[in-house]
């Protein structure tokens, strides 16, 4: 019998299903490869349930979105080499907690980010550059609120293929 998973995580596809990535199926890493040189999926806690080395639970099912897109089972956070990156947030996403600052809002947030890193910035450079836009400060300051949600796994030096 299929015991119920604590670490239920899942996404909406575009036609209402439950892609699921837990106890119950592997629906993401079946149809995934190691191809997602960059994935950022804007979505409450897709950063979770990632660690080394990533093993499967009683029914042959893996953990976490990081290693669901990437099939990579040795990416550190915030690390400087490798040749992927994952960006995902955890817990739930500050947009549902407090707002961004003066008339910016979350949308802003992915805009300027998708910009900078359509111009050639690193991960870490459009990281800095829309924190400093929206926010007035560097994403790894103390005084960032995105910094303890938003979590970048693998190559932080990771340019758009």
């Amino acid at each position: 019998m299929l015991k119920k998973d604590p670490r239920h995580i899942s996404l909406m596809d575009h036609d209402g299903n439950d892609i699921i990535d837990n106890y119950y199926g592997n629906d993401i890493f079946d149809e995934t490869s190691t191809e997602n040189v960059f994935t950022f999926i804007w979505h409450c806690q897709t950063a979770q349930y990632y660690s080394k080395p990533i093993v499967t639970d009683e029914n042959g099912h893996y953990h976490g979105m990081p290693f669901y897109w990437t099939h990579n089972d040795d990416m550190n956070c915030w690390d400087d080499s490798g040749d992927q990156v994952y960006l995902g947030w955890v817990e739930g996403s500050p947009q549902f907690e407090y707002p961004a600052a003066g008339s910016w809002n979350y949308a802003h947030f992915a805009y300027y980010f998708w910009y900078y890193m359509c111009n050639g910035d690193t991960t870490e450079e459009a990281l800095n550059n829309v924190c400093q836009t929206i926010f007035g400060v560097q994403y790894l300051s103390d005084y960032c609120p995105v910094k303890d949600w938003l979590i970048v796994w693998g190559d932080r030096t990771q340019t758009l293929p």
